[in-house]
């Protein structure tokens, strides 16, 4: 239900169906149920479970699927640092430095700017290169990238839902 609203809201605001009023009400009727249903959340974190640090970068506003992935992903069984919107680069340095997470994740609809792009995935590769980084949004999706090893562009929702997906236990039989 979530990521096809999210798709309609998007569609609508880009064609100008709806005016600001009515997205911004849309969208913090939505932030406010995810922020209750991630914290309503009960998962077990095993000796599968990966750490996430989710964020904004800097400028960067537009928090909704960045909500939802944490969601996916603390429902899937992993750890999660979310750090939010619009955070400095040199606050996902400390962060990372601090809790040394296996994973960063990061959506980007309209920050960094088109030119800018290439040299913050550089940035990114570079400063975490113990780290797999998942990136995507807008920004990120609609720029020709050379994408260094240690990130991946999540196209889809089913990427990150492959991404975070945890092996099966298998039961003895």
């Amino acid at each position: 239900v979530i990521h096809p609203f999210l798709l309609k809201i998007g569609t609508m605001w880009t064609t100008e169906t709806v005016n600001p009023a009515q997205e911004h009400f849309m969208t913090c009727l939505l932030r406010q149920k995810l922020i209750v249903a991630i914290d309503g959340q009960k998962t077990t974190v095993n000796s599968n479970s990966k750490k996430f640090l989710l964020y904004l970068p800097e400028g960067e506003l537009h928090e909704l699927t960045l909500l939802f992935s944490s969601y996916l992903i603390k429902r899937a069984g992993h750890r999660i640092i979310y750090l939010g919107q619009n955070l400095p680069y040199k606050d996902i340095e400390t962060a990372y430095k601090v809790y040394r997470p296996d994973y960063l994740l990061s959506i980007s609809t309209s920050m960094p700017t088109k030119d800018h792009v290439q040299d913050y995935v550089n940035d990114l590769s570079n400063s975490f290169p113990k780290a797999t980084i998942y990136l995507s949004g807008y920004a990120i999706l609609s720029a020709e990238l050379f994408v260094p090893t240690n990130v991946e562009i999540l196209h889809q929702l089913q990427d990150l839902t492959d991404a975070i997906a945890l092996p099966e236990k298998v039961g003895n039989n």
